[in-house]
């Protein structure tokens, strides 16, 4: 579920704006996109979608390879 509040008239986030859709929306999600895009977890797809109900991890794995090299 998309959610999307304006935290200058709403910092309690009581109304989420996201079924309303608009430019907003579309520009979060596309930052969110952006951010997402080529970590481990598998937001994305290929597509460049987001991937929603994914399983996120406790750690992500470039972490784990680094401190397996380094140590703790």
């Amino acid at each position: 579920v998309e959610q999307l509040f304006d935290l200058k008239n709403d910092p309690t986030e009581l109304h989420n704006l996201a079924p309303k859709g608009g430019n907003d929306l579309l520009d979060m999600r596309g930052r969110l996109i952006k951010e997402l895009t080529g970590r481990d977890e598998g937001f994305v797809d290929p597509a460049g979608n987001l991937v929603i109900g994914r399983p996120v991890k406790a750690c992500l794995e470039h972490l784990r390879r680094q401190q397996v090299k380094t140590g703790p």
